[in-house]
């Protein structure tokens, strides 16, 4: 959580502020509105595009997951299936379109494994705050 005279940061155990010195208590105010639970559910249901970042506050994360996410979308899956349905918008060969097919296999694969290792770290306390500091309850 953040220190409420100098915004530094405070570790939920200790309660005083390295920068400035500041002892206080632990209080409902210092609790995020959201739950812990709720965001390793997200992070492990819509991990692949970024929900749980989102939900703890962290649009910059969010963003850059949901365009690499539909980059990814439109690079891979756009050429197959312009050549599936035949448009002539672009000529893939076959070759191309297996290797396309793969990569956007592998890169969905490291994006829900990473989506999992977030679950896991927001369940095992890793993450416990949101982007204002305040601990997830």
């Amino acid at each position: 959580m953040k220190c409420p005279r100098c915004n530094g940061y405070v570790k939920y155990r200790s309660m005083q502020c390295k920068k400035c010195g500041l002892r206080f208590r632990y209080s409902e105010e210092a609790e995020s509105p959201c739950k812990r639970a709720t965001a390793a559910i997200m992070a492990r249901v819509g991990g692949i595009v970024g929900v749980h970042s989102f939900y703890l506050g962290y649009k910059i994360r969010g963003i850059i997951r949901v365009v690499l996410f539909l980059g990814l979308c439109g690079l891979f899956i756009g050429p197959q299936l312009a050549s599936i349905f035949g448009t002539g918008m672009f000529r893939v060969k076959p070759d191309a379109f297996t290797v396309s097919g793969l990569v956007l296999l592998v890169a969905n694969i490291i994006s829900y494994i990473l989506a999992v290792i977030d679950s896991m770290r927001i369940s095992a306390g890793i993450i416990n705050t949101d982007s204002k500091g305040f601990m997830l309850r």
